[in-house]
């Protein structure tokens, strides 16, 4: 073999490299994620190419491509130069058709194997380990940015008339990208089902207004202010809440917040001193609207320093009071003192019936169940005992039933049965003004939900 044909060889080899070096980096740049890449950068790892992969990514990879191209085409045509010198040197005369025949047969399997699929699914695996070659790939950036350009500008004008979209728009990362990786963290184990559902709470905060969260008005314990010690005391002793709204001559007229331990500088010393809500409430009250987003409350909370906020109504009124605990329990669920009893808003009393408070709200109801249920979200009431009071038009008396679709059982509606259950409530417990439990059952499933619905988790 003569020093040309070691020329060639050598030449080839080098083109197979360079081949494995730009399949394995067009791989390993495509597989590194944007939020990787900024980890990475901002961790103090050095590369130029990273940059400017964030930047420029459709020049990075016609760069890439150009190179890959180049060294495959090259190492093609050296081993048809190469198999016609060997034929002629067995003396099989100047065959070109079987030289190419066998250069093109051999150099596809070749290239096709180590410099496609080896470095691809090497660098698909193990990417971070290919960034010590990018400077590299960077310094043949530069070389060809001229053919780059060119390239970009023609593919991106085809890509444009195809209607398709040539550049990333928008944040690379989405609330629902969020809840995916929460999602699949918890699913792999990697995040505890307890912090995956604090993580889920947090993000949701955005979606939730404070008449979803607060205590509403007919079960606040508020004191009027002339009210004498024993009154308060004998209310306290009954609720043991922490702190109570305190109104002047009617409910709607909230004039300051009552802190329980600030009875103790009355107690200490009261000889003297006549008790007055009014000098020892504390009068920097917080008003929230109803439709008021939880995640700026709780900041508004925090930036005021204070515990909770009074929610008014479009006209006014008082329409309850949401408290830093009623925000902290919408991302780690409910949170009980030594003075709070266990509440059981939804108990399975059998598989598909529940016993369920009519406080429970409708849009938790699906993602309890894991079921669509297809119940009504915009109807001017949030509850379960809302919807009930609206099918009833007047507050239901124990024993009632209602179905939900009302119409489910009517000819003309078996589309519908297909899409959302049949669901009956039966009311278990109420009073004049209001429903206070539901016994909830499910009576026709379509086939898919019953299959895919996991066991609701008690609440």
């Amino acid at each position: 073999m003569n020093q040309e044909a070691l020329y060639q060889l050598a030449t080839i080899g080098i083109c197979l490299v360079g081949s494995a070096l730009f399949s394995s980096a067009e791989t390993a740049l495509t597989s590194l994620s944007h939020n990787r890449i900024h980890q990475l950068l901002d961790s103090g790892r050095k590369s130029s190419l990273l940059r400017l992969w964030l930047k420029k990514p459709n020049d990075v990879l016609t760069t890439v491509l150009i190179a890959n191209n180049i060294v495959n085409i090259l190492a093609a045509s050296l081993a048809t130069a190469f198999s016609q010198q060997q034929l002629l040197r067995l003396g099989l005369g100047d065959r070109e058709s079987l030289a190419v025949g066998l250069a093109v047969g051999c150099m596809t399997l070749i290239i096709l194997v180590f410099g496609e699929v080896v470095p691809k699914t090497f660098a698909k695996h193990n990417a971070e380990n290919i960034i010590p070659f990018f400077p590299l790939i960077s310094g043949v950036y530069y070389l060809v940015l001229p053919l780059t350009r060119v390239l970009v500008f023609i593919s991106g004008s085809v890509v444009w008339l195809g209607g398709g979209k040539f550049s990333h728009q928008g944040p690379l990362v989405t609330e629902e990208d969020l809840e995916w990786m929460i999602l699949r963290g918890h699913k792999e184990n990697v995040l505890h089902k307890e912090i995956s559902s604090m993580l889920t709470g947090a993000l949701d905060l955005e979606d939730t207004v404070a008449r979803e969260i607060m205590m509403p008005r007919t079960k606040m314990v508020m004191f009027e202010v002339n009210e004498t010690l024993e009154e308060v005391w004998e209310q306290h002793r009954e609720h043991n809440y922490s702190r109570y709204p305190v109104y002047d001559e009617v409910p709607d007229k909230i004039i300051g917040i009552f802190y329980i331990k600030d009875l103790l500088y009355y107690l200490i010393d009261p000889a003297g001193k006549t008790f007055s809500l009014r000098e020892l409430m504390r009068t920097d009250l917080y008003f929230v609207p109803e439709s008021k987003n939880v995640r700026e409350i709780l900041t508004e909370l925090k930036t005021k320093q204070i515990g909770m906020g009074i929610v008014v109504d479009e006209f006014g009124g008082v329409a309850g009071m949401v408290a830093l605990e009623d925000i902290l329990e919408e991302m780690v669920g409910e949170i009980y003192d030594e003075y709070d009893e266990p509440a059981h808003h939804f108990i399975e009393e059998k598989p598909g019936c529940f016993r369920i408070q009519s406080q429970y709200l409708l849009a938790d109801l699906e993602e309890h169940l894991h079921v669509k249920t297809g119940l009504p979200l915009d109807r001017g009431y949030d509850t379960v005992g809302g919807l009930l009071m609206d099918l009833a038009g007047r507050v239901p008396l124990p024993g009632e039933v209602f179905t939900w679709p009302e119409n489910a059982s009517e000819p003309g509606n078996e589309a519908d049965e297909t899409i959302a259950p049949q669901l009956s409530f039966t009311i278990l417990a109420a009073t004049e003004t209001t429903i206070e439990s539901v016994r909830m059952e499910i009576l026709q499933q379509n086939q898919e939900d019953t299959k895919s619905r996991p066991e609701p988790s008690p609440a």
